[in-house]
């Protein structure tokens, strides 16, 4: 497993559906897989998404895909400040499931992450990761963490 400390220094999105080794980094990913199945691994959760599903991923998570030519998924990393804002609305919980069936609520993240990387106004991109940060802390199920045993 890796620190991929590049993530933390800008925000990126980029269409794959490539093998992702396990990594860890600081800043939120979102991974939308808009055709296909793709296999997973994010912390201790291991399975497959399809079309329409979105993957959650928090700061600070291991996680890894498998290389499936099949599928494609759009993959955002948000600016690093988020992960602040994120942590101080939940705290020390973290997130019950990091799969978010397809949904209505899947659809709308995908779409408002999809219009960051078509716009270079700072003021939209901001009010987009804040919109997509609510919804989530609205929809999403959050659990405490646990406390002692491995914190590797």
């Amino acid at each position: 497993m890796e620190y991929e400390k590049n993530r933390d220094r800008e925000e990126y999105f980029e269409e794959s559906s490539g093998f992702v080794r396990a990594h860890f980094h600081q800043s939120i990913e979102f991974i939308y897989c808009k055709k296909g199945k793709r296999k997973y691994t994010v912390s201790n959760f291991d399975g497959v998404m399809q079309s329409g599903d979105l993957l959650f991923i928090p700061p600070l998570t291991n996680h890894a895909y498998e290389y499936d030519e099949t599928c494609a998924c759009r993959c955002n990393v948000l600016p690093v400040e988020y992960s602040e804002i994120l942590q101080k609305h939940i705290g020390n919980r973290t997130v019950k499931n990091p799969l978010i069936k397809s949904s209505a609520l899947t659809e709308d993240i995908f779409n408002h992450l999809n219009q960051v990387s078509q716009t270079t106004n700072a003021v939209l991109k901001r009010g987009i990761y804040e919109y997509v940060l609510g919804k989530l802390i609205e929809n999403v199920e959050f659990v405490d963490l646990k406390k002692g045993g491995d914190t590797d």
